[in-house]
């Protein structure tokens, strides 16, 4: 979407606010710096700070995400291009519930790990209970009659 100073953008109850774009320099490149304010039912929850970056020897530009995060959501704010008239491309988003992708993979990792140390496949078999199996017969050979 495009937005200017003071323009605001609401999503998943969220309300973010592009505050102003200031010009800052970093070590090997010069950048326009976003500050958004974001609020919750009118309550502040935190202000975000994506930068747009130009750098010096490569002559590319990119953009620096500004991301705040919790177990509940996340939120993310991108700075895209300028648009003219003081207002730029930004990129918002509310990923809810997204944390919990690891949480997942944590309770897999905790399942493998009990059913690896399950007694029944450590435990040895006794020599005279093994099963005889007879050795399979040869397959006959394609062709013959």
């Amino acid at each position: 979407m495009a937005l200017k100073p003071g323009g605001s953008f609401a999503i998943g109850g969220y309300q973010f606010t592009f505050v102003s774009a200031a010009k800052v320099r970093g070590p090997n490149y010069d950048a326009v710096q976003g500050t958004v304010e974001v609020t919750h039912n009118g309550k502040p929850v935190t202000t975000l700070f994506p930068q747009k970056r130009q750098f010096w020897v490569q002559q590319t530009s990119n953009s620096k995400a500004a991301i705040s995060v919790s177990w509940a959501r996340d939120l993310f704010v991108a700075m895209g291009d300028p648009l003219g008239d003081n207002a730029w491309s930004m990129r918002v988003q509310y990923k809810p519930l997204v944390r919990y992708i690891w949480l997942g993979a944590i309770v897999m990792a905790l399942g493998g790990l009990i059913a690896a140390t399950d007694r029944r496949y450590r435990s040895k078999v006794p020599v005279g209970a093994q099963e005889t199996s007879s050795p399979p017969s040869p397959r006959p050979e394609l062709g013959s009659a």
